[in-house]
């Protein structure tokens, strides 16, 4: 008897330890672009093989707001989300937000890809309304 209790306890903690350091944000990719956001100015992506196989994981108007809302989608937590540009500032940084989250992307690396588009690579971070936040490399292209 007592060996049982000593398994259940052991399970118990285990399953709390799991509780408490699961990621309660997660990320997707999805592979429709709505209308209003089709040849938009940036795609982003997890991988490369995401980019092979056109999974995307957010796409934006590149900061163009004109009579685009929202003008930015993400999967994020198993549904895609609509955003609306916060701030950008051309080529390093994106930030975008709902009523749920605050996503930020940080560009590391910028590299020009033919004449008027870049390749990027940087971090994302993503900010639910409940302190809540995860980082993740992310890549992609934004421009013409």
């Amino acid at each position: 008897m007592k060996n049982i209790l000593k398994i259940l306890f052991l399970i118990l903690i285990i399953l709390g330890i799991y509780i408490i350091t699961k990621p309660k944000l997660s990320f997707g990719t999805f592979t429709n672009i709505p209308e209003n956001l089709k040849d938009s100015g940036c795609t982003f992506y997890w991988t490369e093989q995401d980019v092979s196989n056109k999974n995307y994981a957010l796409v934006s108007t590149f900061g163009n707001t004109e009579n685009l809302e929202p003008n930015a989608i993400i999967f994020i937590n198993n549904k895609l989300e609509e955003l609306n540009t916060k701030d950008s500032d051309y080529l390093y940084k994106y930030k975008y937000e709902n009523s749920k989250y605050a996503i930020n992307i940080k560009v590391i690396r910028s590299t020009l890809n033919g004449n008027e588009s870049y390749y990027e690579e940087g971090i994302l971070t993503a900010k639910d309304n409940k302190g809540n936040s995860i980082l993740r490399n992310i890549i992609g292209y934004c421009g013409v």
